[in-house]
């Protein structure tokens, strides 16, 4: 008698009006549906940070000049630079981030190809959320009553998949994803892939690192480290410079402007990077001398324009080059950072830019 009473006074207070369900469907129906969508909300929540586009790493919008892209991944790299975070694994992470959207970004061909990928991946997952909400609106409501019997036939497939599963990957079969990402990395060394092959297995690397944060991780923390091995932070300090005037007599001590540069840095390729470093460190003297020399000519309407640094660092690697005997154009055998491979200097650091007065 008090069963029957308490679910009286349920029906009296209107509690199977408020849930919107018939009194004959079972309870746990109603468990199971409730909170789906907020399990669907969490994980694309948890799952956030390993979606974003070059775009959005680089914090920049989809219509972003090239300059404005230059000018967020320096900004990016000065502040997650591994150099300035010691020990701090996600700001490692964040510049390997930044650095291959930057790669993919900087080149016109590669970003054209990134946008339409990109723009055809949106609209494919636009069309399938349509579709699920056309088809949410034309459910009827009828269907609860053989929802029982298909949440049976999807446990008998999911319990069969797991015990296949189970026997399976015991016996070797089944790849882990190290090992997968290992074989990836070896293939793009090896330099003899298409660039839809290559862009595909970088595809998959991408995928492997949003399933499995953890190697990511370590990933991010390696590749981190192989950068700072390949770069001399501080190679010429407080390096000044009298500019050359164009058709003029004058020595350079009566010249009108000078070129000060207050931290200049080198990096190197990937090939055979320490034999590259050390030629560097032992040609520092007559590396100084050549850039002496190149930058008294450089033009001063050039560097003050907005692409004066890209003009500044062309300079410097010219002189690098031509006294230790490399050209950075030239291809080697690729790694799984750099295809094709580089040997000698390939970039300049200049973290606190430089002045002309």
């Amino acid at each position: 008698m008090q069963m029957l009473s308490c679910r009286q006074n349920l029906g009296n207070f209107g509690f199977e009006k408020a849930i919107g369900r018939p009194r004959s469907l079972p309870s746990s129906i109603e468990y199971r549906r409730a909170p789906a969508p907020r399990r669907l909300v969490d994980r694309r929540q948890a799952n956030k940070r390993f979606r974003m586009n070059h775009y959005e790493i680089l914090e920049v919008s989809a219509n972003a000049s090239p300059e404005v892209i230059r000018a967020a991944y320096r900004s990016l790299m000065q502040r997650y630079h591994p150099d300035r975070n010691p020990g701090n694994t996600e700001a490692a992470g964040r510049a390997l981030l930044v650095n291959q959207a930057y790669e993919v970004l900087s080149d016109a061909n590669k970003r054209a190809a990134y946008d339409s990928e990109l723009n055809h991946g949106s609209s494919d997952h636009s069309g399938s959320i349509g579709n699920g909400r056309e088809h949410a609106r034309t459910r009827p409501a009828s269907a609860a009553n053989d929802s029982q019997s298909s949440w049976f036939g999807w446990s008998l497939i999911a319990f069969a998949v797991l015990a296949g599963w189970l026997i399976l990957a015991p016996s070797g079969i089944r790849e882990s994803p190290e090992s997968e990402l290992n074989k990836i990395n070896e293939s793009l060394k090896v330099g003899r892939l298409t660039e839809k092959q290559r862009q595909d297995k970088i595809k998959r690397i991408e995928e492997i690192f949003r399933a499995h944060p953890e190697i990511f991780i370590k990933e991010a923390k390696e590749r981190a480290k192989g950068e700072v091995n390949r770069t001399i932070p501080i190679f010429i300090a407080k390096l000044t410079v009298a500019l050359k005037a164009e058709d003029s007599g004058k020595p350079f001590e009566d010249t009108e402007h000078v070129l000060f540069i207050p931290i200049l840095g080198v990096k190197v390729g990937t090939f055979d990077s320490e034999r590259a470093i050390g030629s560097i460190e032992r040609d520092k003297e007559a590396i100084g001398q050549k850039l002496a020399e190149k930058l008294a000519s450089a033009k001063y309407e050039e560097l003050n324009k907005n692409d004066a640094e890209d003009y500044l660092k062309n300079i410097i690697l010219d002189s690098i080059g031509e006294t230790t005997g490399t050209d950075r154009r030239k291809d080697f055998p690729p790694s799984a950072t750099e295809v094709p491979g580089r040997y000698g200097a390939i970039d300049v650091l200049l973290p606190k830019s430089f002045l002309v007065r």
